[in-house]
């Protein structure tokens, strides 16, 4: 596993349909991401979101990685 990840689950197995998400149960997979401060909470996510993968019969990778664009805690304060 990746540093800082503590836990995590595709609650889906490979061939599955993924319906729309109405509601938390309905979500593909989790996980649960630590760090020692912010920084590292931010990388650790960051470097998890880069292996993360949930592909479609075309191999185009469905996970939408809103994070990797958002500016970290430190661009946003200091």
């Amino acid at each position: 596993m990746k540093p800082g990840v503590m836990q995590a689950k595709y609650n889906i197995k490979p061939g599955s349909v993924i319906g729309d998400i109405e509601n938390a149960t309905a979500r593909a997979g989790y996980m649960i991401i630590v760090g020692q401060n912010q920084e590292a909470l931010e990388e650790n996510i960051r470097s998890a979101y880069e292996e993360l993968e949930i592909l479609d019969g075309e191999g185009n990778n469905l996970i939408m990685n809103f994070f990797a664009e958002r500016k970290s805690y430190h661009e946003e304060n200091y």
